[in-house]
């Protein structure tokens, strides 16, 4: 049996010592830059986006059903509520509801001035223009209601630097109005073979050596790979 490179005392790297070894020789760091959001997937941040807005924007209905102020004491209306008016997602109710009106509301509609509840359609029985509430002792007061900067305050960290964006974090970033981040800059990486017994393709050489590793190493995963030389 013949001897091999290892029986003097060489061994074979493993794969994190291999990619240690790759990395020492990156520069670092290797700089920023802006780049659009539909170029953003699977980059790093370079540095913490902040919130310009409170998410939701508005206080809102997480319900369709009708808002209004639910009084503290009072456990129902024998003469109901006056219905007011309605407001759909994407309008507003300017008007300040008087003591006894409430209106009708959609999921994702801002609460008119006035109104902190919201009850949902099927608990309602609506004649004409008045409105009953169906079990009144089941309502809580701010119930159904989604606060403005519940989610996220105006002026918190959305996204801290060093995060890796991917669909969700793209879709966070358009739902604040943001069209470019700052991210980390990739390295530009060249692969090639050498040897003069290697060709891209058959010529007249008796047993030609194609360069498979190198079409292997450029195919494997062209997603991330960028910047290529």
């Amino acid at each position: 049996m013949s001897l091999s490179c290892f029986d003097f005392g060489e061994r074979m790297l493993t794969v994190d010592e291999a990619r240690s070894a790759v990395l020492e020789l990156v520069p670092r760091p290797l700089g920023d830059e802006w780049r659009p959001l539909t170029l953003l997937h699977g980059r790093v941040l370079a540095q913490s986006l902040v919130s310009p807005i409170d998410v939701p924007q508005n206080t809102n209905s997480a319900m369709d059903g009708i808002a209004l102020a639910w009084p503290e004491a009072v456990a129902r209306r024998p003469d109901g509520w006056m219905l007011a008016g309605e407001v759909l997602a994407g309008h507003r109710h300017e008007s300040p509801l008087a003591i006894g009106e409430c209106v009708r509301i959609t999921t994702g509609a801002p609460l008119p001035p006035g109104a902190d509840t919201v009850i949902m359609r099927e608990q309602i029985d609506l004649h004409e223009n008045r409105v009953r509430v169906i079990h009144p002792e089941s309502v809580r007061r701010g119930q159904n209601v989604r606060l403005a900067g519940e989610d996220i305050v105006r002026g918190a960290v959305a996204l801290a630097a060093g995060t890796r964006l991917g669909a969700a974090e793209l879709g966070l970033l358009a739902s604040l109005g943001m069209a470019q981040a700052l991210v980390r800059r990739r390295p530009r990486v060249a692969v090639f073979s050498t040897g003069d017994e290697v060709t891209r393709r058959a010529n007249r050489c008796l047993q030609p050596e194609y360069s498979t590793p190198t079409v292997l190493l450029w195919q494997a995963d062209r997603r991330a790979r960028r910047g290529g030389l």
